[in-house]
């Protein structure tokens, strides 16, 4: 097969260099593309196994690397090999790969995740790189990725999927690339023939540093949709998000002990319980926990599904959206003003916004509080036996 031309471009390093150095801060980059394809990444990244697949010059490696992922990085482009080396300071694994030819160097079920940006337009058979994704990532694993979306501007006259093109016009560098146009269905079609499931599916906004910096690109990517991000978890076993949370309720409900069982009880009942284990209360009990589900992460959902069900479950459904906390900055404030309880630093939310005003109800400022819990996890260090333990629990404001 000849080379393409995206290839043949990718390959020149004076372009790569000019390339490389625009993407750091340019509009369709850095403030539109990169911010919603990482915001795809699950939370807590220590110790994860992430392959960056097509890693360019390294960006978002030395980011992985940052929030304490074990990264590998692949490009078939050398020049962009060399750079990324230099941006993770040999920090990261980093390997010269034609995505095109296979992931044949890596194991079976090597991965946690697999990040890939603005590249499967480039690649020639689909149905190949995700089943090669599907093979080297974890049961369960993720694959985040970007691409042109279908109804990209650029695209526009070009309706043929699967036709590869020479007319999509880079104005930033004066050239024209080659790329695979799509339709959605595709795409879809063939993650589900790997066995991914598509978890989220993101349009990118521009940023308000984009628009502050490049109000005219801001004007225009608002308005004209460029790339789509997706998040896919490799299983076949799929369930709505009421039934993860109805199984998740039963398991806690059979760990509490007595002691808890009696604080639920006095919590939502208002009343002595004569003998707390008597099962008349396990319905109120375990609509209690429920309650206490809605706006928890489908990431932690499935984290306790695999302990209790021994199964990687993709979860069909969205969390709760509710209020961000004025400390902790996660989303466990069903109203604000309202003296709800934040579970996660278990910051009494009493509508208090100035951050040297002390609160009543807490005893403290918002900064001291802040500052607590970044330091305990907690806004006091009172409640650290009592807040969230886990970093994926909830949504981030």
């Amino acid at each position: 097969m000849s080379q393409s031309l995206s290839h043949k471009i990718y390959s020149n390093p004076e372009f790569v260099k000019q390339y490389a150095d625009s993407i750091i801060a340019n509009p369709w980059n850095a403030y539109y593309e990169r911010p919603a394809s990482m915001s795809l990444l699950p939370e807590d990244l220590k110790g994860k196994s992430i392959l960056d697949a097509g890693c360019g010059p390294g960006i978002v490696a030395k980011s992985l690397l940052e929030n304490d992922g074990v990264v590998t990085a692949i490009d078939y482009s050398d020049t962009m090999v060399e750079l990324t080396r230099k941006a993770t300071e040999g920090k990261a694994r980093v390997l010269a790969m034609d995505l095109n030819k296979g992931l044949e160097t890596f194991a079976d079920a090597e991965f946690d995740i697999i990040y890939c940006s603005l590249v499967i337009h480039y690649l020639d058979d689909l149905q190949y790189v995700f089943g090669e994704f599907a093979r080297v990532l974890k049961p369960g694993g993720y694959l985040v990725f970007s691409t042109d979306h279908p109804e990209s501007p650029a695209l526009k006259d070009k309706k043929i999927s699967g036709k590869q093109m020479e007319s999509v016009y880079w104005k930033s560098f004066g050239i024209y690339m080659d790329v695979y146009h799509r339709t959605w269905q595709e795409i879809e079609e063939t993650l589900q023939g790997s066995n991914f499931h598509i978890e989220q599916i993101i349009t990118p906004q521009p940023t308000e540093t984009c628009k502050e910096k490049y109000p005219d690109e801001y004007t225009f990517l608002k308005e004209n949709p460029h790339f789509i991000c997706v998040r896919a978890i490799l299983t076949n076993k799929v369930i709505s998000r009421n039934e993860a949370i109805d199984l998740v309720a039963w398991n806690d409900l059979a760990s509490l002990d007595i002691n808890e069982r009696y604080d639920i009880i006095l919590d939502i009942l208002d009343e002595v319980p004569v003998d707390a284990a008597d099962e008349k209360y396990d319905a109120e009990i375990i609509n209690f926990i429920k309650f206490q589900l809605l706006n928890v992460t489908n990431e932690y959902l499935r984290e306790i599904l695999l302990k209790i069900q021994h199964v990687h479950f993709a979860i069909e459904g969205e969390p709760m959206l509710y209020e961000v906390c004025a400390c902790c900055g996660y989303r466990t404030i069903r109203e604000r003003g309202q003296y709800d309880i934040c579970l996660n630093c278990f910051w009494e939310d009493d509508g208090t916004a100035e951050d040297d005003k002390v609160s009543a109800v807490n005893h403290m400022s918002l900064k001291d509080a802040r500052n607590n819990y970044q330091q305990f996890g907690a806004c006091s260090e009172e409640f650290i036996k009592y807040v969230n333990k886990h970093p994926g629990k909830y949504m981030k404001g």
